[in-house]
């Protein structure tokens, strides 16, 4: 679906817009994705970025077992994915909406 720019405005009011019931909403729909993951994504792409980039690969393995980069790349996936469910839901409501507007 192409959203034209007002719309993407729309959407971007409503997820500011969000409450506590929306928050939870978002915070269990992030949970379902990240929670099961054995491996995290965001440590394997940086495995393959660092390789690409020459360095020494056992450095970057002992640098990715600290716990410091285990919780930043864990942080940046929890970011990442609320971000991208914030937009989901509030594109839903949008859609909820304005399926309204059509029928009447």
């Amino acid at each position: 679906m192409r959203l034209t720019f007002k719309d993407r405005q729309e959407i971007e009011t409503i997820i500011k817009g969000f409450g506590d019931v929306e928050n939870e909403q978002v915070r269990e729909m992030v949970e379902r994705i990240v929670e099961p993951l054995k491996h995290n994504p965001v440590e394997a792409a940086m495995t393959v970025f660092f390789s690409k980039q020459g360095d020494d690969m056992e450095m970057v393995g002992r640098a990715q077992d600290g716990s410091d980069a285990q919780d930043m790349a864990h942080k940046f996936l929890w970011d990442y994915v609320t971000k991208n469910e914030e937009q989901r839901l509030a594109e839903s409501i949008w859609k909820g909406k304005h399926s309204y507007r059509e029928v009447a």
